[in-house]
């Protein structure tokens, strides 16, 4: 079988991203959620030989909460076909906050998660079947400002979408980034968060000293200048926006 090429063919969805409003809904194939957990499970073994100040990462097993610092809600299967949880955005800074530990549990919870999802099986999409919009996503978590990693790459139908809309500011994707960025960072400037697309490109902004995510021309997307989890998560959050714009969010949760 020949090997598919994820920004060239149409490749079928086995997960997905979409944002509510205190935070982001993942869903996965249910019949691929088994393997999901043997893959989840290996990344999370990898993970306890190097740990992190945010703690110990657990795995589902029937709880109500789970990943590091219970940051994920439990499995739902009411959506037919599909298994999805809950990722609330902790608030990082201002009053009552969890601070940089919770922006990081939840940061890695994500990687190991996003790390175990794009080693799942492909196969091409059937005629108006769902597609995978983007895959690979990296987030990473570094000792030093700007090392807040967070990239991937952009699918067909993501592509598609992009080229056909005219340049300009995605009005729905940015009111959503400016609703919840104080939630996550109590005094950042809301202005500061938008969405936008110039020639066919996306580009998303938060608070900070040049924070964005954009994309390249080979149909890669990363993120520049990002000095803390809140960035981080704050672009995430508006990509899964984008998300919700391309394919239709599943309806239940």
């Amino acid at each position: 079988m020949q090997e598919l090429n994820f920004s060239r063919d149409r490749v079928a969805c086995n997960y997905a991203i979409s944002a509510h409003n205190r935070g982001l809904t993942i869903k996965i194939r249910e019949d691929l959620y088994s393997s999901f957990l043997g893959l989840l499970q290996r990344n999370q073994e990898e993970y306890a030989t190097t740990p992190h100040r945010a703690g110990q990462f657990e795995m589902p097993n029937g709880k109500e909460c789970w990943g590091i610092r219970e940051c994920f809600g439990s499995f739902r299967t009411g959506c037919p076909n599909w298994v999805t949880f809950d990722c609330p955005l902790p608030r990082v800074y201002g009053e009552n906050c969890l601070g940089l530990i919770q922006g990081d549990a939840v940061s890695i919870s994500l990687d190991l998660v996003m790390g175990a999802l794009m080693l799942l099986p492909t196969k091409p999409a059937r005629n108006g079947e769902p597609t995978q919009l983007f895959d690979q996503v990296l987030l990473s978590q570094g000792q030093t400002d700007q090392s807040y990693a967070l990239a991937g790459w952009i699918g067909v139908e993501f592509l598609e979408w992009l080229r056909a809309q005219p340049n300009g500011r995605l009005t729905g994707p940015t009111q959503a980034m400016q609703d919840i960025v104080n939630h996550v960072c109590q005094d950042a400037k809301k202005e500061e968060c938008r969405a936008t697309v110039h020639e066919g490109r996306l580009l998303l902004d938060v608070y900070g000293n040049s924070t964005d995510l954009a994309m390249y021309e080979d149909n890669r997307f990363g993120a520049h200048n990002v000095g803390n989890p809140a960035q981080q998560l704050l672009l995430l959050f508006g990509f899964a926006c984008v998300c919700d714009l391309v394919q239709q969010p599943v309806a239940c949760r």
